[in-house]
């Protein structure tokens, strides 16, 4: 549902003076103790609706149990298949936060036979997740069966273990529309580089600005100084992009090649303009899981 699809009531000035009206009637009736009631009846049934949810996670943890997927190799136990794609096939271009706030294991049968996400197996996962006021279902195949793996890598995004699949409830993700369907934005492999590596992007960048600043000048070199530039230039630069790049690529919704960007970093003259756009396009990037 868009924003524009979303109705909206305006209260008239007549509308503001009836509920006035009828509130000092219900005060000089003394219904005031029965509001408190109703107030108290909704705190409970709040309190009531929360406790199922969290039991019914739990209930799906207990019926995965040891046969749950394993982040570290982004498979389950009954199967070794890969998921297919990256960043870029599993979600759209434009991201928004989503909360995980109901689960419920389903027949495969329910799964809309266009949902971007073939499942395969004989139950599926539906995760209910909150997106702007509405809820949206988002569908993966059931870990004990099939290839489990996406959902696996969900799982290492969010930092939960295999066996506390209660601990999903509440979790904040990325989700992004593909074929009209809200689907969790989930890297392809489990989680590589470090965002340090952005310090040495801007370190190497640093000092190759420098360099050329002294070229221009018509500085004396020592050799030292020129072999120290070819380090930079060849082995420091690039190797921090492809660091930090993989880093942006398995954790947040940043959906480049690293590669490329490491390889334009390691060519002299064109790796200063590259790397300043590199730095551009990692300010956008978002993490993938919002703790």
């Amino acid at each position: 549902m868009t924003e524009d699809e979303t109705d909206i009531d305006v209260d008239t000035p007549s509308d503001d003076l009836e509920s006035e009206r009828e509130h000092e009637r219900e005060h000089e009736s003394g219904s005031g103790s029965g509001s408190g009631s109703r107030s108290e009846l909704d705190e409970e049934g709040t309190t009531a609706t929360v406790d199922e949810t969290a039991s019914s996670f739990l209930e799906l943890e207990a019926e995965m149990g040891p046969t749950g997927p394993d982040p570290a190799t982004g498979t389950g136990t009954e199967s070794g298949a890969s998921g297919s794609g990256h960043i870029g096939s599993e979600a759209g271009t434009e991201t928004i936060r989503a909360q995980i706030v109901g689960a419920e294991r389903v027949s495969s049968d329910v799964v809309p036979h266009d949902y971007p996400w073939q499942i395969k197996a004989t139950d599926a996962l539906a995760l209910e997740l909150e997106i702007r006021e509405q809820t949206v279902t988002a569908f993966f195949a059931w870990p004990a069966e099939g290839p489990s793996d996406r959902f696996a890598r969900l799982l290492t995004v969010l930092e939960i273990p295999p066996d506390s699949f209660a601990s999903l409830h509440g979790e904040r993700l990325l989700v992004t529309l593909e074929d009209g369907y809200y689907v969790p934005v989930i890297p392809s492999t489990r989680p590589r580089g470090s965002p340090a590596g952005v310090y040495g992007v801007y370190a190497g960048l640093a000092f190759t600005l420098a360099f050329a600043a002294l070229a221009l000048t018509g500085a004396l070199f020592d050799l030292w100084l020129v072999v120290l530039f070819v380090l930079v230039t060849l082995l420091v630069l690039p190797v921090a992009t492809a660091i930090d790049g993989w880093y942006l690529r398995t954790q947040t919704d940043w959906g480049q090649g690293p590669w490329f960007w490491a390889v334009l970093a390691a060519i002299p003259g064109l790796n200063v303009f590259s790397s300043l756009l590199y730095l551009r396009t990692r300010r956008r990037a978002r993490p993938l899981h919002d703790p």
